[in-house]
């Protein structure tokens, strides 16, 4: 607009449609802003991305808001000197109403642009609370590797120990004679074992009687020796304290005790399962079948004895 020049009414026009296109475009990056922020929570990287994003969305509408402020105060200061040096009424009265008109626009604009200010800082300060978060569980995680990696070595070597007691009983064991481990039936307690094997990373249940096993184990009895061969398991890794009571409902702590077969290849996984019985209050028999052979024998005293 030229020095002296009353505006046009296309010069209004250009200006309305001006604000009309800043308003449009302010409520689409608000809407726009919002649905990215009601967006399901996400990792602390994602976090951080969708914060940095809406940091530039904000800094973008910013800007937009703050040329539209300059050009209305432009425009106002030169309404303003026009007025001031016009003598016609009629006209004078017209555009002290634009001057209004202007001032009005110019103060919405300003708390706009207050209130951009305002959610750019909040936007700011919760990208720097994420940082933390994430530094903190990064801390966290560092921690608690160590810790797994510390439990995991400590198994590792219980299980190497378990190894070499095995390798050493089976060097002493007679080549020509079959050696057996003999638990009494009532040799300290009136109490029964409830028999289970593991191999292959499976727990098979066999029950309290050895020759009518469940049906995750099959028996083959030939003479008194009843041979087992363990055929449906469930995944002993899998277990932990809280679901062993459920696994193991048909014993019955006041008349059992647990009499537990091990494989050589299980041994890492039975040395996790044997701390979580051993809390969960179960009594523990056990030993390790190294040719790999599950079976009983049923003696005249009716006690019971395995391969080992």
């Amino acid at each position: 607009m030229s020095k002296g020049k009353i505006p046009e009414s296309m010069d209004l026009l250009l200006d309305t449609m001006c604000n009309t296109f800043g308003g449009i475009m302010f409520i689409a990056i608000s809407l726009s802003l919002a649905a990215f922020v009601c967006r399901p929570s996400a990792s602390p990287e994602q976090e951080t991305q969708k914060l940095e994003q809406e940091l530039q969305i904000l800094k973008q509408e910013t800007q937009v808001l703050e040329n539209q402020k300059q050009a209305i105060e432009k425009k106002l200061a030169s309404y303003k000197k026009y007025t001031a040096n016009f003598q016609g009424k009629k006209e004078n009265a017209r555009l002290a109403l634009e001057v209004a008109s202007l001032e009005h626009k110019s103060w919405i604009l300003k708390q706009k642009l207050e209130q951009q200010k305002q959610e750019l800082k909040n936007i700011q300060e919760k990208r720097k609370n994420t940082e933390r978060k994430n530094r903190a569980a990064e801390k966290d995680l560092g921690k608690k590797e160590k810790e797994e990696a510390e439990k995991a070595d400590s198994l590792r070597k219980e299980s190497e120990e378990l190894s070499l007691t095995a390798e050493r009983l089976a060097a002493r064991k007679p080549k020509t004679i079959r050696k057996k481990i003999h638990f009494p039936h009532n040799q300290r307690t009136s109490k029964s074992p409830f028999i289970l094997i593991i191999q292959g990373n499976k727990l098979f249940k066999v029950g309290p009687d050895g020759k009518k096993p469940y049906s995750g184990v099959k028996a083959n009895q030939d003479g008194n020796v009843v041979y087992f061969t363990p055929i449906h398991g469930r995944t002993l890794s899998a277990l932990d304290e809280k679901n062993i009571p459920l696994v193991l409902d048909e014993f019955k702590k006041n008349y059992n005790f647990l009499w537990i077969m091990v494989h050589p290849d299980s041994m890492e996984q039975f040395v996790t399962f044997r701390r979580q019985l051993r809390t969960a209050g179960y009594q523990v028999h056990w030993y390790i079948c190294t040719e790999g052979t599950f079976y009983v024998t049923y003696t005249r005293d009716v006690s019971y004895s395995a391969s080992n």
